[in-house]
């Protein structure tokens, strides 16, 4: 049989592999779709495809640390529409990475976001808004 070179970062995981089973199926967060990806890649080795999964480069944003300290952030692909609906102003954040810090939850347990590392005042990007994240590369500057 044929390989099948399906990356396990790619944002059309269901529907690639779905589409080559035939199914599909709506899912939740990304860990959902990291789980049907699986067993849907497990189907596909049970059919004799040899199947290559790619690592992720991109942390869950669950696992980042809200201590202030600076992270590489990637914004979901389709934020507008799939994750804010109701925001059609937000298609330019699409698939953009942005660096951004976490103050911490305040003491009456208020989450007030993440904040761009920036001179801007732009800030209250809430989790759910991530794809993912990365710890920001050592500067190379002199």
């Amino acid at each position: 049989m044929a390989d099948l070179d399906v990356g396990m970062s790619d944002p059309r995981i269901i529907e690639i592999v779905g589409a080559a089973l035939g199914r599909t199926s709506d899912y939740e967060t990304p860990k959902h779709q990291n789980e049907h990806a699986l067993e849907l890649m497990g189907i596909l080795r049970l059919r004799g495809y040899e199947v290559v999964a790619q690592k992720n480069p991109w942390n869950p944003i669950e696992t980042a640390k809200k201590n202030g300290i600076p992270i590489l952030a990637k914004i979901h692909d389709d934020l507008f529409p799939r994750v804010r609906p109701d925001r059609a102003d937000l298609k330019l954040w699409n698939g953009r990475v942005i660096e951004v810090a976490h103050p911490g939850i305040l003491s009456d347990g208020l989450d007030v976001g993440w904040g761009m590392v920036a001179p801007v005042g732009h800030g209250g990007f809430p989790d759910d808004w991530f794809a993912g994240w990365m710890a920001v590369p050592l500067s190379t500057e002199a």
